[in-house]
């Protein structure tokens, strides 16, 4: 191209850079019943460009079924239930975020372990 204009790059306003995604630490829990809701957990995003999208993976022992096994949503609250007496359930979530950019970053895990201390007889 003669005499033409070179082409540049130009960075997004608010730099849609630097994204980065963390969730809080994983929870261990016990009792009767083969089931558990664990406390909320949030996924926070910072840097990039907002607004930010946010997809949750669960990964688990098959010992128990975990929820929710995939979110949309920045916070979620995991649960298990049918862990069977004397038996023990662990699952792994994660977060990946996505900006409005096209950026990725995807969070630290978080472990949940659940114990049935039930020793059978069926759940009370």
């Amino acid at each position: 191209m003669s005499g033409g204009s070179a082409l540049k790059f130009q960075r997004p306003a608010g730099g849609g850079g630097g994204l980065s995604a963390s969730i809080g630490a994983g929870q261990s829990a016990s009792g009767k019943g083969g089931s558990h809701i664990f406390s909320l957990n949030t996924c926070t995003a910072a840097g990039g460009t907002a607004p930010y999208t946010y997809a949750w993976s669960e990964t688990d022992d098959a010992n128990g079924a975990w929820t929710p096994a995939t979110a949309t949503t920045a916070a979620i609250t995991p649960a298990v239930s049918g862990v069977s007496p004397g038996f023990d359930s662990f699952a792994t979530f994660k977060c990946t975020v996505t900006d409005n950019v096209g950026a990725v970053a995807v969070s630290n895990l978080a472990g949940y372990d659940y114990t049935c201390t039930d020793t059978g007889g069926g759940y009370h």
